[in-house]
């Protein structure tokens, strides 16, 4: 039997027992433990023998290879630092059972030069930042005077710009899924956005009991 292999799961079930008490649900602590146990093999040692510096490697290597976000990056490391306040919080008595069978013990090995601080309010991709309320105002602002600008120069498809307007407010000022506007336009479900579906709906001139075509919009 390896001690040292013995005593690492030791305390990673005595973790496991520990999230489940606090009602943690169980794909929370099952990508917990796997975190722990991916670091483990990255650093090729033991809790006991962790050191800062195997953290600020850990994290390095995998940033440099593009696997993980800047938000991934924070909750990963709160949950090591997690990790380790377990293994050293002395209720837990795994820090002197170490001390007892390998002469070295687990220390806290995350801490504010090493870690990554939440500082900004987005943390994601830029493609996917959410619109201030002065960039939702233009937008808004843009699609009204499409349809102003359609009337002014007396062309067919007002109706639709104006359609359009209104379901971009619904969309991102009220904030209204897809599947409730999509009745509203007399579309289906299977199509990839809710604009295409909308100009081809109303600009085929297609009916019920006939395939007749028009070059029209509404």
């Amino acid at each position: 039997m390896d001690p040292e292999a013995a005593m690492f799961t030791a305390m990673l079930t005595g973790w496991e027992q520990q999230q489940r008490s606090r009602l943690l649900t169980k794909k929370t602590i099952s990508d917990r433990v796997s975190l722990i146990r991916r670091f483990a093999e990255f650093t090729g040692t033991y809790p006991w023998d962790w050191a800062p510096e195997d953290v600020e490697a850990y994290f390095s290597a995998r940033l440099s290879r593009g696997e993980l976000v800047w938000s991934t990056v924070r909750g990963q490391q709160g949950d090591l630092e997690m990790f380790c306040a377990f293994i050293t919080d002395a209720r837990y008595g795994w820090a002197a059972a170490c001390s007892e069978e390998f002469g070295r013990f687990p220390v806290q090995v995350c801490h504010d030069w090493n870690t990554a601080a939440h500082v900004v309010e987005y943390e994601g991709r830029p493609g996917r930042r959410a619109l201030t309320y002065d960039e939702l105002q233009m937008f808004f602002d843009a699609a009204d005077d499409r349809v102003e600008e359609t009337r002014r120069k007396r062309r067919k498809g007002v109706l639709a710009a104006w359609r359009d307007a209104i379901l971009l407010k619904q969309v991102y000022a009220y904030g209204r899924r897809r599947c409730w506007i999509w009745p509203t336009c007399g579309g289906t479900r299977g199509r990839r956005s809710t604009g295409g579906w909308v100009r081809w709906r109303c600009g085929s001139g297609r009916r019920r009991g006939g395939a007749r075509r028009s070059g029209g919009r509404c």
